[in-house]
């Protein structure tokens, strides 16, 4: 059984979709927009979508990629990110982080995560410092 990332197995459908919906709207069959959101799944690795979105030719004049926002978890934020890849690439990449559950955190662990979260902003690796 050959496996494959799900952005590569919906990239065509996300394409599909995005022509879709602006034809629906030209017809006026939906509501004009301004934006569209692609929502991933938790551990997805931007890059693929961003890629297509930036230079897929059937895109060109239907979408521009504005900016990139990840959630991120406050409560399992510091494990998740040791245990995959996926997750830190997501903050690396994002425009914009949100993070959530933070009532469910103490002070001092809401702090270490905004200080990892900050460290992987500027591509400094874990440990270091931010200066």
């Amino acid at each position: 059984m050959r496996c494959c990332c799900i952005c590569c197995t919906v990239r065509g459908d996300l394409v599909d979709t995005i022509e879709t919906l602006d034809q629906r709207r030209r017809s006026g069959a939906i509501p004009a927009y301004r934006r569209i959101a692609i929502e991933t799944t938790g551990l997805a690795d931007p890059a693929p979508i961003m890629t297509l979105l930036m230079e897929e030719v059937r895109l060109r004049d239907l979408v521009t990629l504005d900016r990139v926002i990840a959630t991120v978890d406050a409560a399992n934020a510091l494990s998740t990110l040791d245990a995959h890849y996926e997750s830190a690439k997501q903050v690396a990449l994002a425009d914009r982080l949100v993070l959530t559950k933070t009532d469910l955190v103490t002070a001092e662990m809401r702090r270490d995560v905004e200080a990892r979260l900050r460290r992987l902003k500027a591509g400094l690796k874990r440990g270091e410092d931010v200066t």
